[in-house]
């Protein structure tokens, strides 16, 4: 997925879900099924926060 995304331009990671590293860095943040694959979902919902700028939205 992350070389389609590339291949449109667009800027794509593969990342740890559970431990997001961004500060204020995105508009929105988008999930697509993924909290169900993770071993410890309940980390994820304040890293996708932290991820935000004021105002960002996270979406699914």
């Amino acid at each position: 997925m992350g070389g389609a995304a590339k291949a449109r331009g667009l800027g794509a990671r593969v990342i740890d879900g559970e431990a997001l590293r961004f500060d204020r860095a995105f508009d929105a943040v988008f999930s697509s099924a993924a909290l169900r694959w993770m071993p410890d979902a309940a980390r994820v919902p304040a890293g996708v926060f932290r991820a935000l700028r004021p105002g960002g939205a996270p979406t699914k």
